[in-house]
């Protein structure tokens, strides 16, 4: 029978900061260990939990296996979120389901709300043992589990084929409001359905490079395709009539789109809100998360 596995700075191998563990199961018919929890040193346990949940991409284009487990992805340079997560300082605690790939990309294959609730009610277990020895908190926010702990702040994250499990999550989640969404070169179809998303008030950050053929034709011109779509916001006359233009107005303040190689070029993205700023640059699609990460974290 699967054991649940665990890293920290006195384990071989070591884990960074307190804590990271990797399920028996989480996801059914998955794997074991098929999930990965990261409790970074800032981490203090209490009745409201503020999650990241990220989809990692296809791993041999990154020099991975298509074998590799989430232990081997943050163990690799290239996907450090672990230490990006850490060095923030936030509290806030990092998980990432393994997904599973066939022909037509990568899948979760659990429900957004059961996974979301078989996440905290593991969390709100282990938090009650060392070295948390948390006691317990009455719920009082947007998401209550039976053990006393809710989900705060929600943010997604995805690199690359993630972006599409990403997406499901975003529109299907209803135990917690997703608030934002970071695409790193991740958006490869559904212009229109991150649209709608963002029209509901989710915020959608997408950094996007050439190598990532988010501007294909094979991939639909996805980001051509977008800014399209939420030009029709321009027309202020036409946006109280029609209901394309009326989308793409609730929507244009909450996409923010970033071109990697160069951040400032307004004609290959959109202007960033006020108080956020993205200087880094990169051309290489693997680098993407490394880039933006810790930009990104500042959402919290």
């Amino acid at each position: 029978m699967a054991k649940d596995i665990e890293e920290s700075s006195s384990t071989n191998p070591k884990g960074p900061a307190k804590l990271t563990v990797y399920p028996a199961s989480i996801v059914k018919d998955h794997d074991a260990n098929d999930t990965g929890i990261f409790f970074p040193e800032k981490y203090v346990p209490g009745g409201t939990l503020d999650l990241i949940v990220y989809f990692h991409g296809l791993p041999k284009p990154c020099g991975g296996h298509d074998s590799d487990k989430i232990w081997d992805f943050w163990r690799d340079s290239t996907f450090q979120m672990r230490e990006w997560v850490n060095k923030s300082g936030k509290n806030m605690v990092l998980v990432a389901p393994r997904l599973r790939g066939d022909g037509d990309g990568l899948h979760l294959d659990m429900d957004a709300d059961e996974f979301l609730k078989k996440v905290v009610a593991f969390i709100a277990a282990r938090v009650k043992t060392d070295p948390f020895n948390w006691q317990g908190a009455k719920s009082s926010t947007e998401t209550t589990d039976s053990a006393g702990m809710s989900i705060g702040k929600l943010i997604l994250a995805a690199h690359s084929g993630g972006g599409s499990p990403m997406l499901l999550m975003a529109r299907t989640a209803k135990v917690a409001k997703v608030r934002e969404c970071w695409g790193f070169d991740s958006m490869y179809g559904f212009p229109s359905q991150w649209v709608d998303w963002a029209a509901q008030g989710g915020k959608y950050f997408l950094f996007w490079t050439d190598e990532g053929a988010n501007n294909s034709k094979k991939y639909g011109s996805n980001v051509t395709t977008i800014q399209g779509i939420l030009n029709k916001a321009n027309n202020s006359d036409k946006a109280t009539k029609d209901h394309d233009s009326a989308r793409a107005a609730l929507a244009a303040p909450n996409i923010i789109i970033v071109y990697a190689l160069k951040p400032d070029d307004a004609a290959k993205g959109f202007a960033v809100p006020p108080g956020r700023k993205f200087t880094n640059s990169t051309s290489n699609h693997c680098d993407m998360p490394h880039t933006y990460w810790a930009d990104m974290m500042n959402s919290f």
